[in-house]
């Protein structure tokens, strides 16, 4: 359902029609149709969304429900370690459904994602002048037909990413890939410790991708691993 909120009514989209229903996951992860009615789109975090009271997330439904709510400028907090094997995962912010707040990790551990999607795949999908920080992450695969994929960001129109340590973070397929980023179009990356193995076209990177032709910067990161495609391949930025 990632990047589909566009066109479809999916959880992270919400009803955008009216019709009482909506795309998401079931417990096997298979995409079903759910009924507002029955299945009502939640947000039960605790907080307010400020700086000083965070939407506190705590596990792999309150990530999901926060997933709800990317394009309210809010600041979000990882209250503790969340493992998502077998779990569906939802990106906080698409390009339909950006993300624009504040998420910190607080060093928290985000373990075992799987993610499959075409374009702008990542932690947060699309960002466009939110700032991530602080995110830690251990094993995560992202796969993807078309381009814009990095691990915490995909797309990266404005903000920040910082102070993050990323480990065993594959990337399959694709172009204008990242370790981290995949393109930042203008912002600032940095303090970004990564090991993994990236494979795809072209523009591929060990910690970014591409970058355009705004102001950026990319500072004090650390990239161990094979990166294998056709053209724009570099161990820090393809």
């Amino acid at each position: 359902l990632n990047g589909y909120d566009g066109a479809l009514d999916t959880w992270i989209g919400g009803d955008n029609d009216s019709s009482g229903y909506y795309f998401d996951y079931d417990e096997d992860n298979e995409i079903v149709v759910k009924s507002i009615e029955r299945d009502p789109i939640t947000f039960t975090l605790k907080g307010s969304g400020t700086e000083e009271s965070p939407y506190l997330i705590n596990n792999s439904k309150e990530w999901k429900e926060a997933t709800t709510r990317a394009k309210q400028d809010a600041y979000f907090k990882i209250n503790k370690d969340i493992d998502f094997e077998n779990k569906p995962f939802y990106m906080l912010g698409t390009a339909s459904n950006y993300f624009v707040g504040v998420l910190n990790g607080d060093n928290h551990v985000l373990s075992n994602i799987t993610m499959t999607g075409i374009y702008n795949v990542g932690l947060i999908g699309y960002n466009n002048g939110g700032i991530i920080k602080g995110i830690n992450i251990n094993k995560m695969s992202l796969i993807s037909s078309s381009s814009n994929i990095g691990a915490l960001v995909g797309y990266n129109a404005s903000g920040s990413v910082m102070g993050s340590n990323l480990y065993d973070i594959n990337v399959t397929g694709g172009a204008v890939a990242g370790g981290a980023v995949g393109n930042l179009n203008e912002g600032i990356v940095s303090d970004i410790k990564l090991s993994g193995n990236l494979t795809g076209s072209y523009s591929l990177g060990g910690i970014v991708g591409g970058i355009g032709n705004t102001i950026s910067s990319v500072t004090s990161v650390l990239y161990n691993g094979d990166i294998t495609c056709t053209s724009n391949c570099g161990g820090l930025v393809g």
